[in-house]
């Protein structure tokens, strides 16, 4: 018995890397910069709001404000792109799920799993630039290990309802993309809490990217500027709030997973 649950699970790992490996070679099929985007999109949108905070409104507020954005963002994309893409992931091998019997959850995962890697990437390399230039962060490198669980369980968990959803009413896909673009400007990507109103603090807080955000700073930002907002509250919010959500959206997930291949 044991023998074959490991048998089982070792299948399952296979096919999710199988898959993850997939989505990569399919995202950057004749790409010519190819992996390069992974960290010139990042780029480009700090440079676009530094421009703006910094030289069109001169606000200065911010210490170091091109770090502060791209430890934010990073985690932003990681969660988003893993979204979008875990999404569409049902409806787009539509095909596969109608002819062969497998685990159906691995399709939204493998799209986050493959999201990861890219941001795993730029990680790297902005953990490195940070290292040469005199950033304390390998200090609290766990911090950002532990927020990049908790970003792959919020990502995962809102990807596996949403893909669910996604094969009866493929609105929830549009929908999203407009969702995605809202939710951004309500987590702490671009302003840090301390200049949100009193009275909007606390739903700031309650937002569950913003716990995946905070804790990629504690690791990559505030130990040179300050201590943020988290604390062991923080950490405990986020390890059991991001479990909740990816248990939530797993139950969803299956209770709706028997009537893909009818609904496709």
């Amino acid at each position: 018995m044991l023998g074959t649950k490991a048998e089982r699970l070792k299948s399952l790992l296979d096919l999710l890397l199988l898959l993850v490996a997939k989505e990569l070679k399919v995202r950057y099929k004749r790409s010519v910069l190819g992996f390069l985007w992974t960290f010139l999109t990042p780029l480009a949108m700090m440079a676009i709001f530094t421009f703006i905070f910094q030289v069109v409104f001169r606000f200065s507020g911010i210490p170091s404000f091109p770090v502060f954005f791209l430890t934010g963002f990073l985690a932003w994309q990681y969660f988003s792109g893993g979204l979008l893409t875990g999404t569409a992931s049902v409806v787009a091998n539509a095909g596969l799920v109608k002819k062969v019997a497998f685990p159906r959850e691995v399709l939204p995962l493998s799209a986050v799993l493959a999201q990861g890697v890219h941001i795993c990437l730029a990680l790297l390399v902005f953990v490195a630039v940070l290292g040469v230039l005199g950033w304390p962060v390998l200090a609290r490198l766990p911090l950002l290990l532990l927020g990049l669980l908790v970003t792959t369980l919020l990502s995962s968990g809102f990807a596996l309802a949403a893909s669910a959803l996604n094969v009866t009413y493929r609105d929830v896909q549009e929908l999203l993309t407009v969702v995605v673009m809202l939710w951004f400007y309500a987590t702490p990507v671009v302003f840090p809490l301390s200049m949100v109103p009193p009275r909007f603090a606390l739903l700031v807080k309650a937002n569950p990217v913003s716990w995946a955000v905070e804790l990629f700073r504690l690791s990559l930002y505030y130990p040179r500027f300050g201590s943020g907002w988290g604390g062991p509250r923080l950490l405990a919010a986020a390890v059991l709030g991001s479990l909740a959500v990816f248990l939530a959206g797993w139950a969803v997930f299956r209770k709706l997973s028997p009537g893909f291949a009818r609904e496709l």
